[in-house]
């Protein structure tokens, strides 16, 4: 959620500005989502993502805990079999790392995941990262702070309003950071212009 805050409301400069802003802002309406029973403002992560979050665990104590987490998450995991279903129509069949829909553009510590995501546009920017080398995911890995992740061979981006994951296996999923569950159906909607806001 910091992230979010930071990133997204790119006029925020320091917290006297944040007070300002709740007392005289302009009120915003942004979009939420639903994943199975949950609710989320920015980002749903499946697969690895769920894994770097679990792992990072190991390494609260140490400076860039996220990124040694990415780093020990796909030395250990493998892929899944998923299909990927964007708005009733089947767009990925096969092997992946991990699906993520995003509200906002930002996660994981300053990470331009989906560039082109806006919170009040009615649709998630969808990543999904196929079955590339682990060589290949590492050695890109950087480029994702710059949102220059896309121009990566097996990194695909959608647009969507409802997103289904179904795997041959439980496979796990986390909400703006948080652990929820691992299941072998994952669905997602958005809910326009659900939450009001202070920019």
């Amino acid at each position: 959620m910091e992230s979010l805050l930071k990133k997204e409301r790119k006029n925020v400069e320091d917290l006297k500005t944040d007070c300002e802003l709740l007392v005289e802002g302009d009120i915003k309406e942004i979009d939420m989502g639903k994943v199975n029973d949950n609710y989320f403002i920015n980002h749903v992560g499946m697969g690895l993502d769920y894994y770097v979050v679990k792992n990072a665990e190991n390494f609260k104590f140490v400076p860039s805990a996220f990124v040694l987490s990415v780093f020990y998450s796909i030395s250990k995991e493998k892929p899944w079999d998923i299909k990927l279903e964007i708005d009733n129509k089947v767009k990925y069949e096969g092997t992946a790392w991990l699906v993520t829909a995003c509200n906002g553009k930002y996660f994981g510590g300053g990470m331009k995941a989906a560039p082109d995501a806006e919170l009040d546009d009615g649709f998630f920017g969808i990543i999904l990262a196929k079955c590339i080398s682990k060589i290949k995911f590492v050695g890109n890995f950087s480029k994702v702070f710059k949102g220059k992740h896309l121009e990566v061979e097996g990194i695909e981006f959608f647009r969507g309003k409802n997103v289904a994951v179904k795997c041959t296996k439980n496979v796990g999923y986390e909400i703006n950071g948080e652990l929820i569950s691992e299941e072998k159906e994952i669905n997602i909607k958005i809910i326009e212009r659900a939450l009001k806001i202070r920019v």
